[in-house]
């Protein structure tokens, strides 16, 4: 009996937090399972803290971060591909029209800057009198930019835009690989 109490207060942890709670209680599974895995105690605190972050967001920790990460707008999720003949830049911009958006090559052609602003709802006589009860589509002004490789050719850029997708093509001059010079090896004669 007195050696059973002695492995419980040399080994700190309860038994219990050995293993990842049961599938029916919330937890980070990414963080539990990593930790798992490793043969890693999941401890009371870590599940917990992904627990609180699950049910009230990130803006507890970062009240501003959560507001930018949620709006698909001031976001503007971008990918950047290379095909063998072009940059293709592809943003998500819900709900905007493409007289909203501005494409422009800025910094002698070096970088490419895409940006718009989605305005608030116009008052008018027919809507002075509307009581707004929630807002929840995001407004503001957003801007990426992106360095263009050497190999851009930012003078024939061209755009265009469909059901919220900004499709921005670059086309790539070719580059010239050096043409090889072969150096003719000379033989050093010594005096002897």
């Amino acid at each position: 009996m007195q050696e059973s109490s002695r492995q419980l207060s040399t080994f700190p942890l309860n038994t219990r937090t050995l293993h990842p709670p049961p599938p029916h209680i919330f937890y980070s599974k990414t963080l539990a399972q990593t930790l798992s895995t490793f043969n890693f105690p999941v401890l009371p605190c870590q599940t917990s803290m992904s627990l609180i972050s699950q049910l009230c967001g990130d803006e507890i920790f970062d009240p501003f971060l959560s507001m930018i990460n949620k709006c698909p707008v001031l976001n503007t999720p971008t990918d950047w591909k290379e095909t063998p003949d072009a940059h293709v830049f592809v943003s998500d911009l819900p709900g905007l029209k493409k007289e909203e958006v501005t494409v422009e090559v800025v910094d002698e052609g070096k970088v490419l800057q895409i940006s718009g602003d989605r305005k608030n709802e116009e008052i008018s006589e027919d809507n002075k009198n509307d009581k707004w009860h929630h807002v929840e589509r995001c407004r503001g002004k957003f801007l990426r930019r992106f360095r263009l490789p050497g190999n851009a050719k930012s003078d024939e850029v061209k755009a265009s835009m469909e059901n919220g997708v900004l499709v921005v093509t670059v086309p790539k001059q070719e580059v010239k690989k050096p043409e090889k010079k072969v150096i003719e090896i000379e033989e050093i004669k010594g005096s002897e």
